[in-house]
């Protein structure tokens, strides 16, 4: 599968914004030249009154519906993503988390692959689409699972942590814009509760090794160790200890979970 410059997605979006803008002034231009001169004419109007009135009144009950079908979407749309979708122990996992976990990984797998890479067949013979859904059911997993172990070694997120989380995840919505986040169902508190379960995983991720390393180098046999092999026992280390560890959870799925396809959009 080709790889594809990701950037190529939003150049096409900005042209057509472009062109439709352009078409918009134009459009306004020759209808300002297609009507009579003001100076130097009276034009007479034989518009009956009655019914300006009438379409006046019918723009604004128009206007009304098109501003309550609005808010009842927004409305529908908040309550989808407050939605859980997978539980972890005494842990929950709402929608507009698992929203903007699958916009990244599709961006992941759109820039590794291609744009349309999800029906390709890997090694293991699955579908791209399922590998990524797989990898996106581990990744919410596993940072649910490590975020409920941070007290026991001692981690918490600090104010200075919550608060670049916070700027961090401004900043992404800012740079989207309303139109993408939108489209995708993104949220910044969504996806500033994304980062900070991130930093506080990386942080017991990097507890656990440090204790798996310890613990390696106190076994004569392992003096020996070049620094790479070191690495791969640490990571064989840590990956036995969180298997110990998801086997203390309950682990459950909504029906929304069945739904969701990595690379669909919305």
């Amino acid at each position: 599968m080709k790889k594809s410059n990701p950037k190529a997605a939003v150049i096409c979006i900005t042209f057509v914004i472009i062109a439709l803008a352009a078409g918009i002034f134009i459009g306004y231009m020759m209808g300002q030249n297609s009507q009579p001169s003001q100076q130097g004419e009276t034009v007479l109007s034989t518009e009956d009154p009655s019914s300006s009135a009438a379409s006046d009144s019918d723009s604004d009950t128009q206007a009304a519906s098109d501003s309550e079908s609005s808010e009842s979407e927004s409305q529908t749309q908040g309550t989808e993503n407050q939605e859980v979708v997978v539980t972890v122990g005494d842990r929950t996992v709402g929608m507009d988390e698992v929203n903007y976990r699958l916009y990244s990984l599709r961006n992941y797998y759109i820039q590794a692959y291609g744009e349309e890479p999800w029906n390709e067949t890997t090694e293991d013979g699955e579908t791209v689409a399922e590998a990524a859904k797989a990898q996106l059911d581990d990744d919410i997993v596993r940072t649910e699972i490590l975020c409920d172990k941070a007290a026991d070694y001692g981690i918490e997120a600090n104010s200075d942590i919550q608060e670049a989380c916070r700027t961090d995840a401004q900043e992404l919505i800012d740079g989207l814009g309303e139109d993408i986040c939108a489209e995708f169902g993104l949220t910044e508190s969504a996806v500033e509760s994304v980062f900070l379960k991130r930093e506080i995983s990386t942080q017991v991720i990097t507890a656990i090794n440090d204790e798996v390393r310890e613990e390696l180098l106190q076994d004569p046999e392992n003096e020996s160790l070049s620094d790479a092999d070191l690495e791969v026992k640490i990571s064989e280390g840590y990956e036995e200890r969180y298997q110990e560890m998801k086997a203390e959870y309950d682990i459950t799925y909504s029906d929304i979970w069945d739904n969701i396809v990595v690379g669909s959009v919305g």
